[in-house]
């Protein structure tokens, strides 16, 4: 199921998805996998946006219970190796468009990154970005091998995994404005010390999948997309 809005002169699609579909309760949560896209509209260069926020009604994580990966370790090295397998929490991809700053229509620059989430303790997340020139299955001008932060706020009676994009993604080269044409991630079924990483403690006939995004000049906007449970 999906709804749209207006994300700033974007109109984004938002899908979501859980397994298993069901409602949970803060008594009895039930541990979920969660799937969600945000695809904007094909042959446009979206917005260039600085801060990205995608919210789940009735959900919450449980990074505490799991091993940690933070963006420091993997940025030392520039690959995330050293992450013990069990603090990998999530994949997906990212495509983005470029083109001339002065030309909202110039999509001549394509980049296709690969994502990993990796936890990073109580409420924080580490994601892994890869792609680049002879990146298999993610093709980039330029290659990036960047670790950047993430952590899940609070969001209505839910959560949200909220991060900020650095500059030099925004911007791959002077003169250029980058946007995010499509995010596709998984969040992973995973329990530890008898806590899952991703729970469902609510949820009234759908859940609500909210992207916020915000704009270089401070101007955010919302998508708003739903998930059966």
């Amino acid at each position: 199921m999906a709804a749209v809005a207006v994300a700033q002169s974007t109109t984004y699609t938002v899908t979501a998805s859980t397994s298993p579909a069901k409602a949970g309760s803060k008594a009895k949560p039930v541990t979920e996998g969660v799937k969600f896209a945000v695809t904007a509209p094909s042959g446009t260069r979206p917005s260039t946006s600085k801060t990205f926020k995608v919210s789940f009604g009735g959900m919450k994580a449980n990074g505490k219970a799991f091993p940690v990966c933070k963006t420091s370790t993997i940025n030392a090295k520039q690959t995330p190796k050293a992450c013990p397998a069990a603090s990998k929490v999530g994949t997906g991809t990212i495509n983005t468009l470029s083109g001339a700053a002065d030309n909202p229509t110039d999509t001549s620059v394509p980049c296709n990154l690969n994502l990993t989430i990796y936890n990073a303790g109580a409420n924080k997340a580490a994601l892994w970005l890869n792609g680049g020139p002879t990146v298999a299955g993610a093709p980039c001008p330029i290659t990036i091998a960047q670790a950047i932060d993430a952590k899940f706020v609070k969001s209505g009676n839910g959560t949200a995994l909220q991060f900020d994009i650095p500059s030099n993604l925004r911007h791959p080269v002077p003169g250029l404005n980058n946007g995010i044409s499509q995010i596709k991630a998984s969040i992973l079924k995973k329990t530890s010390k008898g806590k899952g990483y991703f729970v469902s403690t609510s949820c009234k006939g759908s859940r609500p999948v909210t992207l916020t995004l915000t704009s270089e000049d401070g101007a955010s906007s919302t998508s708003v997309g739903k998930a059966a449970c």
